[in-house]
């Protein structure tokens, strides 16, 4: 799986879960920014990945980092860490605020 450097929307993305996350959940592994479809693209690590049977622990989550920046989702999705939930992020969204 390859992943991306998205404008704005990586370092807006790796920023808005630094604000929610305590900084040491992403030490050992890093977000990544993967494209998923159009302006769409997985955000993941370990510790933002639920089993699909978590898609309300996820979306709570997605609910929190867009009511500090829209543009935040989920899917289920066979990414970096297997076939579960990942929150998803539209750089898009975020642009539309200004």
């Amino acid at each position: 799986m390859q992943t991306t450097s998205v404008e704005g929307g990586d370092s807006e993305a790796r920023g808005c879960c630094r604000r929610v996350f305590p900084w040491q959940a992403f030490q050992s592994a890093p977000l990544q920014v993967v494209p998923l479809d159009g302006n769409a693209y997985v955000v993941t690590s370990p510790s933002l990945f639920w089993p699909p049977n978590a898609m309300g622990t996820a979306q709570s989550v997605a609910a929190q980092l867009a009511s500090m920046d829209p543009g935040w989702s989920t899917t289920i999705y066979n990414g970096p860490q297997g076939y579960g939930t990942y929150l998803t992020y539209q750089p898009w969204a975020y642009a539309g605020r200004f």
